[in-house]
């Protein structure tokens, strides 16, 4: 037909591409019709569109240049657009003038636009919107991952260092490749599957020029030198290191603390652990900080800090993925129980992280191979067997992991899930104590490694030390050298019945786990635990710790939040080298329980109040700080508040001028101050929160200091 459609610019263009089709056979006749732009024949025709172009060879397109002002002879187009190269046709036989083809110039990004404008109806339709998709540039996912480390990371404590300006540099080279046009979408995918995505690491893992100290005094300002292998493969893959995370003492310890920097808070509740020792990670992923994070597992080291953040973390099989460039070091023998493996909130990137970090090992696994859950066959445990070293799990915990997941796998499942009685697990953490001390594995003892050579160390002396946090080294650490000194076992009779239970353990599961079987259980037995509480819990570990010496994949996979509001989930455990039914199992869960949950996004003034009102009852019997309270007034003004940021009446901004830092925060004030209210958004109540005092030679400025909390005069 004519030409007649006045209505949109882009018709002239369009036609002449269809016309071109034509002439060169792709296509045998074409029709263009006139309606008015948002007509439902035109949204009609906008999504036949769309498809069509999508299947079109992008090399048969032409340049509006061509298009708007052609040249008499088309074996001149190479010369208007001679900043192009020429377009290679990788299949012509039913293609006639492939010659003249050949010499035609194609602006990729320009017939994109000009198409999303046609389905628009937008013809200034960004270049960077094509075919449905929609690009964001690496620098701007940099930002803002940057960004939301510094507004998290002063609540949590999980970043220690950082190379925001590098990244960002390293993310605009990686935007302008891409602009550039030098390699395909399909190659850049193919060569670099990780392209511009940022990424944390725990600090104990070596990344070039960022502190390497492992949380030890005695490293204090120590950078690593070059990267670890992992880091190596990742980067190589295209994703940019941008920060690495807390991780406790030598990584002895199951909660994240060392003297360099401090404790690691779980962003679901600031007063409990963030688990061990690659917690850093953990709470930094669940804080929305970082979005992939590696990790390493002796111990259990990424699946509890996983387990207690409520995000994703998977412990590879034995020997597929590098563990050069960790420290502290450790012996051959003790190699074979580390697993460096990936730490995600979602968990289809646990296979595109692990493809990458398994490096040439990766043809040892299947992760291609395509898992029908309906054919799966599921094994389970609701505990470690109620061993006499792990506390037994919480019937809401049992109820809330591993019974809801069966219960899932009895639906999809042809073969209902079974239950199973893997006896040797009741001994896990004896287990794994007696395969990586150092009589039984010939390696050097704890003590050495936290103390190194120095003569003048008194252990006993340390421990004292530690408890008032006057010594280089953490209590946990301490503990662990005088329990190993003195509890561990002084040859390998003593740990001979484990050593035979270890070997029944690995025949069991070699029996149980086939190739289209999995085996599941809770990741711990209890949810994350106060600060401190784990001094008294080391031999929970067991249940991840045993896997280590199994040498099995196993993965922590989150399931919801348990009535307070802490992360619950399971561990997949599947054969040696069958680590792609463990992300099947993962991204099942993840669509059937929702996978990670962002730790509360908005906390109410009640609820604070609540929550402090609940812990002064708890300590004021103990130390007697507390002489008149007013709970119910205090409530009553922080529902109020709740009232008034809902209702949107004011911004965020104008809230934040108007009432700076106490949008309803409940605050204290010592007994012989009057009007105790003020008029900047805080309101009084009765714990340690907020406080005021007055000074009257240092009255206010001494409690603060034996409290070992901050006070200021004025």
């Amino acid at each position: 037909m004519q030409n007649t459609n006045p209505l949109h610019p882009i018709i002239p263009a369009v036609e002449s591409f269809l016309k071109e089709l034509q002439n060169i056979g792709i296509i045998k006749e074409y029709s263009l019709q006139a309606a008015e732009l948002g007509s439902s024949k035109v949204k009609e025709f906008q999504s036949a569109f769309l498809k069509f172009s999508q299947k079109v060879n992008e090399a048969l397109v032409l340049h509006n240049k061509t298009t708007e002002n052609p040249d008499v002879e088309v074996s001149n187009v190479s010369e208007i657009n001679s900043e192009h190269q020429p377009v290679e046709i990788e299949d012509n036989k039913n293609i006639s003038n492939s010659k003249n083809l050949q010499q035609l110039q194609v602006d990729e990004t320009e017939i994109k636009r000009r198409i999303n404008a046609f389905l628009s109806g937008n013809e200034k339709s960004s270049e960077r919107e094509s075919a449905g998709k929609f690009f964001v540039s690496s620098a701007s996912v940099v930002k803002a991952y940057l960004h939301r480390i510094e507004q998290v990371n002063p609540l949590i404590n999980a970043v220690v260092d950082q190379r925001g300006a590098e990244a960002l540099a390293e993310a605009s080279s990686i935007d302008e490749l891409i602009a550039s046009g030098e390699k395909s979408e399909k190659e850049l995918e193919r060569e670099m599957p990780l392209l511009g995505v940022p990424f944390t690491v725990k600090e104990a893992i070596s990344v070039a020029g960022l502190l390497f100290t492992t949380g030890v005094v005695s490293r204090r300002g120590m950078r690593a030198t070059e990267d670890a292998e992992v880091i190596r493969l990742l980067r190589k893959a295209g994703a940019i290191p941008i920060a690495v995370t807390n991780t406790s003492e030598q990584c002895f310890w199951m909660e994240t603390f060392n003297n360099l920097y401090g404790r690691t808070n779980n962003p679901y509740d600031l007063r409990r652990t963030a688990g061990g020792s690659s917690g850093g990670e953990g709470a930094l992923l669940a804080s929305a900080g970082s979005v992939i994070g590696v990790g390493n597992d002796i111990g259990g080291s990424i699946r509890m800090p996983s387990f207690f953040n409520g995000v994703f973390g998977h412990k590879p099989s034995r020997g597929i993925v590098p563990n050069r460039g960790h420290f502290p070091p450790t012996e051959h023998v003790l190699q074979q129980y580390i697993g460096t493996g990936p730490m995600c909130r979602y968990a289809t990137d646990l296979k595109t992280m692990l493809r990458v970090m398994a490096g040439p090992n990766v043809n040892l696994l299947q992760l291609d191979k395509k898992v029908a859950m309906k054919n799966l066959k599921v094994f389970y445990m609701e505990c470690d067997g109620d061993g006499n070293f792990t506390l037994p799990a919480a019937t809401g915990v049992k109820k809330r992991r591993v019974r809801k997941v069966v219960s899932h796998f009895r639906k999809i499942c042809d073969v209902p899930p079974q239950r199973v009685q893997i006896h040797g697990l009741k001994h896990g953490f004896k287990v794994w104590a007696h395969a990586v001390s150092a009589k039984v594995a010939n390696v050097a003892t704890v003590e050495s490694r936290v103390f190194g050579d120095d003569p003048n160390v008194n252990v006993w002396k340390e421990l004292f030390f530690s408890l008032f946090g006057w010594s280089d080294y953490s209590f946990p650490v301490v503990v662990t050298v005088i329990v190993e000194k003195y509890l561990a076992p002084k040859d390998k009779s003593v740990a001979e019945p484990f050593i035979r239970i270890q070997r029944q353990m690995e025949k069991d599961f070699q029996n149980l786990l086939q190739d289209d079987c999995v085996f599941i259980m809770p990741t711990m037995p209890e949810p994350a635990a106060f600060h401190y509480a784990n001094i008294l819990r080391a031999q929970n570990c067991g249940y991840v710790a045993v896997f280590n010496v199994l040498g099995l994949p196993a993965t922590s996979c989150p399931v919801g939040l348990d009535d307070n509001g802490l992360p619950v989930g399971v561990q997949v455990i599947a054969g040696l080298r069958n680590d792609h039914l463990n992300m099947a199992v993962a991204r099942e869960l993840e669509r059937e329980f929702g996978g990670w949950i962002c730790p509360g996004p908005i906390v109410s003034s009640a609820s604070v109040v609540k929550s402090l009102s609940s812990s002064n009852r708890a300590v004021n019997p103990l130390i007697n700080a507390v002489v008149d309270q007013r709970g119910a007034e205090a409530l009553a003004e922080a529902s109020s508040i709740d009232e008034l940021i809902a209702s949107g009446e004011k911004s965020e901004k104008e809230l934040e001028l108007e009432m700076p830092l106490f949008w309803g925060s409940p605050s204290t004030v010592k007994e012989a101050i009057n009007r105790c209210r003020w008029q900047k958004g805080a309101f009084w109540h009765l714990q340690d929160h907020i406080g005021v005092g007055n000074d009257f030679v240092e009255a206010f400025r001494m409690p603060p200091f034996l409290n070992g909390v901050f006070g200021q005069s004025h």
